[in-house]
Order: C-alpha cells, then sequence, then structure tokens
C-alpha cells in the first residue's frame, strides 16, 4: 500500500524537476548574472572557453580535501617559471580559476556557505554615502598606486603618496608625490598641489643585455609607504648594488615635512638602504614587505610563492638565515588546500601591499587581549593573470603567525571586489585603451584594480588593530587613476580558510 502511494506521484515529481532545470538553465542562459558570479571575469578570460574546472567543486568543499590539482613546491615551481616565460604573452580564451572553495567557520563569526558562495568578496566603504570606493583629486596631478597614512598632527587629514601619472610625457624618471589631503563631498581632496618627494638617487645601474635600459631609467617605483609600530617607513624599488634592479628601506620621517618635527627621533634607516635577501638574487627584485614580530624585531618577506623566502633585517639591510625551510612542510600543505590556484602561462601570485598586525577579536570587547593564538600578521597578495593582453590583479588576504618562524595561519577563499569597480569599457579611462573603440576592448574583462597599501586609517594607530577598527586601501585603476576605500577589518576576514 505505502509502495503505491509512493508511485503514484511520481510522474508529476519528474514533470516538475525537468520543467524547474529547463528555467533554470534558461535564467543562467539570459539573465540573472553579475560579473562578480563568473569565473571568466575573474580574470580577464573569453567567455565562451570557460572551462569546467572554473566553477567551485562542492565534493572537495564538503571533504576539506585539496582539489586535483594538488600543488606541492615542485609543481608552483614549474608554474613559476612558465609564467615569467610567457609574461609578455597573452591567449586569450582560457579559462582562469580552477579551484575549490572551501566551508569555513572561525571565531570571527564572519563564516560563508561553500554552497552559495560569490565568486568574490564585494566590500564596501565605511564612510561615503553610496558605500562606493573614494576618488582621490589631486589638483589636476593624475596619480597611480597610492598610500595613505594618517596625518601626525591634522585629525582630519591624511598623507597622500602617489606616483605620478606621466603616461602623456616623454621621461626617464618616475616621481613620488606627496600631499595632505582630506575628505570633500565623499572625495579625498588635496590641501594644495601635490609635490614632489626628494628621493636620493641610490646607486648606478649594472643591468646589462636586453634589461640594459633600466639604467637609464631613474626614479622610485613600486613605492609602499606604511606605519610599523614605532615609525612610518617607505620601500621603492630603484637600481642595485647587488643585482640589476632591487628594494630600497627608509623612514619616511626624513622624506615628508608633516613629520619635520620627528625627524630627530629617527635612528633606523634614515638614508636609503638597500633591502638584501638570502639565497640567490633575481635580476628584478620587487614587492618585498617590511613584518614585526611581537617584540618589534623587523624582518623583510622577500617571496610568497612558489615558496616563501624571509628573514631577520638587519640595520644595514643584510639578513639572517632563510626562516621559510622551518615552516616549509606546514605551508605546502596549506598551499595544496587554500592557496588560489593559478593556470600554468597567464597566471601567477605575487606580494602587493605593506603588513599591519590585526587581532582577531573586538576592540570594544573587555575580554579581547592580544595574544600569540588570536593576533597575526595580515599581507595583502594578487593573483596576476594575463589574458588578451589585459592583466587582472585579485586581492587575497593572508595571515601569518606573529612569532618565529611565522607559519601561514590562513589564506581568504575569495577575492576582494572593491564596490564601484565596473566592466572593462572605452569609459573606464585606461590609457591601455586610449583612442580605441568598444570592439578593442576584450570581451568581458573587469577593470583593472590593484592594491598598493593598506594602513589604519584612525589617527595615532599604526601596526596593530583589531576586527573593528577601520582600514584604508590604496589602488591603482588600469594604470590611470587612483582610489582607496576605508573599510572595517572584519570585512576583509570573512572568508578566511584556515591552515
Amino acid at each position: 500500500m505505502l509502495k503505491q502511494r509512493l508511485r503514484q506521484p511520481l510522474p508529476l515529481l519528474c514533470a516538475l524537476f525537468l520543467t524547474a532545470l529547463l528555467v533554470v538553465s534558461l535564467y543562467t542562459v539570459h539573465g540573472g548574472t553579475d560579473v562578480r558570479d563568473l569565473g571568466f571575469y575573474k580574470f580577464g578570460g573569453d567567455s565562451t572557453s570557460a572551462e569546467a574546472d572554473s566553477t567551485i567543486d562542492p565534493s572537495a568543499a564538503e571533504s576539506g580535501a585539496p582539489s586535483s590539482d594538488d600543488r606541492t613546491f615542485a609543481s608552483l615551481e614549474s608554474v613559476f617559471q612558465d609564467a615569467k616565460a610567457s609574461d609578455a604573452q597573452s591567449q586569450p580564451g582560457e579559462a582562469g580559476y580552477g579551484g575549490a572553495v572551501y566551508d569555513t567557520t572561525y571565531d570571527l563569526g564572519l563564516g560563508f556557505d561553500s554552497e552559495d558562495t560569490p565568486e568574490y568578496r564585494e566590500i564596501f566603504s565605511y564612510s561615503t554615502r553610496d558605500r562606493r570606493f573614494i576618488p582621490l583629486f589631486a589638483e589636476g596631478v593624475g596619480l597611480l598606486n597610492p598610500n595613505l597614512i594618517p596625518h601626525p598632527t591634522k585629525s582630519d587629514m591624511w598623507i597622500l603618496i602617489a606616483r605620478r601619472e606621466m603616461s602623456h610625457r616623454l621621461h626617464d624618471t618616475e616621481e613620488e608625490v606627496v600631499c595632505a589631503a582630506g575628505f570633500f563631498e565623499d572625495v579625498l581632496v588635496c590641501e594644495g598641489k601635490p609635490q614632489a618627494m626628494a628621493i636620493n638617487t641610490t646607486v648606478l645601474g649594472q643591468c646589462d643585455g636586453q634589461m640594459a635600459r633600466v639604467n637609464e631609467h631613474f626614479g622610485p617605483r613600486d613605492m609602499r609607504v606604511f606605519h610599523g609600530p614605532n615609525a612610518p617607513y617607505v620601500v621603492y624599488g630603484s637600481q642595485s648594488q647587488f643585482t640589476c634592479f632591487g628594494v630600497w628601506l627608509q623612514d619616511a620621517r626624513m622624506l615628508l615635512d608633516a613629520f619635520h618635527m620627528d625627524s630627530a627621533l629617527s635612528k633606523l634607516f634614515v638614508q636609503p638602504t638597500e633591502l638584501r635577501r638570502p639565497g640567490r638574487w633575481k635580476a628584478i627584485e620587487k614587492n618585498f614587505f617590511i613584518f614585526w614580530d611581537k617584540d618589534d624585531k623587523m624582518y623583510v618577506h622577500n617571496d610568497l610563492w612558489p615558496q616563501r623566502s624571509f628573514a631577520k633585517l638587519e640595520m644595514d639591510g643584510s639578513v639572517g638565515e632563510d626562516l621559510a625551510p622551518a615552516v616549509a612542510y606546514e605551508d605546502q600543505v596549506c598551499y595544496a588546500k587554500y592557496m588560489p590556484h593559478v593556470a600554468a602561462q597567464q597566471e601567477w601570485l605575487q606580494q602587493a601591499t605593506n603588513a599591519l598586525a590585526i587581532t582577531l577579536c573586538k576592540r570594544e570587547d573587555p575580554g579581547c587581549v592580544p595574544s600569540d593564538s588570536n593576533t597575526f600578521n595580515m599581507h595583502i597578495f594578487h593573483v596576476k593573470s594575463n589574458y588578451a593582453e589585459h592583466r587582472i590583479y585579485e586581492p587575497y588576504v593572508m595571515l601569518f603567525q606573529r612569532t618565529a618562524p611565522f607559519a601561514i595561519h590562513a589564506i581568504s577563499q575569495q577575492p576582494l571586489w572593491v564596490s564601484g569597480r565596473e566592466m572593462l569599457t572605452v569609459e573606464s579611462g585606461s590609457v591601455q585603451y586610449e583612442g580605441k573603440t568598444e570592439s578593442d576592448i576584450p570581451e568581458g574583462h573587469t577593470e583593472r584594480f590593484y592594491m598598493t597599501s593598506v594602513s589604519w586609517r584612525t589617527h595615532g594607530q599604526r601596526y596593530h588593530g583589531y576586527i573593528d577598527d577601520v582600514l584604508f586601501l590604496g589602488f591603482g585603476i588600469e594604470d590611470s587613476r587612483a582610489g582607496a576605500i576605508d573599510v572595517l577589518a572584519g570585512d576583509i576576514l570573512q572568508d578566511l580558510a584556515y591552515c
């Protein structure tokens, strides 16, 4: 009798199921899609050739196992070398992302459901009325790669340092400019015209062969301005005394007029100091970042991928032994499970911003006391891709321990999407497509946003903060303009997978 009752509605249920399946398929093809939900938009690939492995793998997410494309250090090294060899090449139409997204719960109370996870984590402005990112205005001076730190004496102003945009002029010298900036109608506006920073020439170049032209191109590149526990610093690229192109560090108080009264307190890195690295030099070194341990000792992080390299920093720029091998196995396991997967030819990982320390509880909570178990160094890195000769940078967050040997603690599973980022069109203002028509724009590409700095927005706050503190993220857009967004720190930590 029971079997007969179960059989009776079976044809009806099958019909309903097929109808629902058809509706869902039509909806997916004809509408209801968002740029942030499509894997091929993520790295700029052609929508007509997005591969099946660019979707989330629910089975891997449920089991907690890594995807079939397991990432060992050996395979990552191979990918890295392939990516370097094809850096200047482009093959449109390959899907960009193939890996599992893992369901994670954690003590922040900001978890996510892997069965209904967006391709991106959209972040919104803490202060603007429309919640979109904050434009930067500098009295007609074009800005790129911005950095923001609180002004030392003006509670409603921030120090804005950025690269001057010079795509429309012949030049052989890069220039960083600085101004004090404040809010006006949801825009950060320079108080007066930005002034050039007086960066001393480091050394004469020793590049040869195809890179010899680097010897004749002067000025700081890829500058990062950030606070340490006790002082602000600048890091930038320039000609090297050890290889072709290196990374230099200096106390920012020696360069910024706003810190003139504090410049007498400077004791470390008063002059530009080239940062060394353990192991072999590359011809072009870039994107090093500085971090501090729980006792405020300085370290330099040279490489993130295919394997980490970092060491204790000395006053003359020299470094101790590479500490990464001490946690190589633990990092390898975490990379295999949680590091974003990259295609061999058009994608690779790179360090992006400076580092900050963050305690994973709220400042307003009386029971929130920083300790080694809840306080970590935080860094934003990029998955960088190159499709149809248009590069895209997707930002992810990483936490690593604040005590040696600084094992990786967590990696975010969705890239950050800044509210206000749009599809790439001729209206995007990209220098790359200036004078072009819409038909010249790669189909399905988004605007290129790339993170350059992360700092605490609150005046008086330096290196350490909590999840309910507000951050300033600075970023460049299409090598043509600059922007920033202020967000709660917890907002960028919502999709962490713990190692």
